[in-house]
């Protein structure tokens, strides 16, 4: 552990004891179905999760966000919550998990979800989060709040991506590209196709080994795949 180093898992193992609507979403974790497909020499994680239903439908659209409060901000959030603020920063457990340990980083402050010039405050956290993998998911590819800014962590051997890394065996697609500092990541950032003055549509994520950091790019050519807007039988609710 490094002297950066916070106790998250005491934090989190506190927050399940004291916070029912939490302690009750891991545990339905639990009961979630999964499935492990190939793809060549790789392996993705397929997971059944009902509970995540209320965060992989929300509607993040402008008017949408209008008309809701935003539950990232501190004055909406249940009072069972608790947080550590670090360097503008407030480390949440998050309610609707997808991992059985699942953080949420959102800023102090109320603004929009974009990455530039916040790759640096990315590598901080891995370096805080022993064990994690610190990732971001950009306001049109995956996030539910595009109009706080957040990362999120979860423990890195739950991610099949860094095993693709390490074996040198890399599936025809996503595509993704691999850095190994902040500078580098920014400098491949402004290389990505963007719409306008936007930045470009990515997630990313990045961990911390041994004294290294590596940041993993995806770009993202749509929010969401198409079967996701498809109604009848054809839909299919996947993030």
């Amino acid at each position: 552990m490094s002297e950066k180093s916070i106790d998250h898992k005491g934090f989190f193992e506190h927050q399940l004891e004291v916070w029912p609507q939490a302690r009750a979403a891991y545990n339905a974790l639990r009961q979630s179905r999964t499935r492990r497909l190939k793809l060549g020499e790789c392996e993705v994680i397929l997971q059944h999760n009902p509970g995540r239903v209320l965060s992989s439908t929300a509607k993040n659209d402008a008017s949408s966000i209008a008309k809701r409060k935003c539950f990232l901000c501190r004055d909406a959030r249940p009072k069972e919550q608790a947080l550590l603020e670090i360097d503008g920063y407030e480390l949440l457990v998050n309610p609707y998990p997808i991992f059985p340990l699942h953080f949420t980083i959102a800023s102090a402050k109320h603004e929009p979800q974009m990455v530039t010039n916040r790759l640096n405050d990315l590598v901080k956290w891995t370096e805080r989060l022993d064990g994690m993998t610190v990732f971001y998911n950009g306001a049109q590819c995956g996030a539910s709040a595009p109009d706080h800014m957040h990362f999120q962590a979860a423990p890195s051997d739950m991610f099949p991506l860094w095993q693709w890394i390490e074996s040198g065996h890399h599936p025809d697609a996503p595509a993704y590209i691999v850095c190994k500092s902040a500078e580098e990541a920014n400098w491949e950032m402004n290389r990505i196709k963007r719409d306008s003055d936007k930045e470009p549509n990515v997630n990313i994520l990045a961990r911390k080994s041994n004294q290294d950091c590596t940041i993993v790019i995806v770009p993202r050519r749509q929010h969401r795949p198409d079967c996701y807007g498809t109604d009848g039988e054809n839909c299919v609710l996947v993030s």
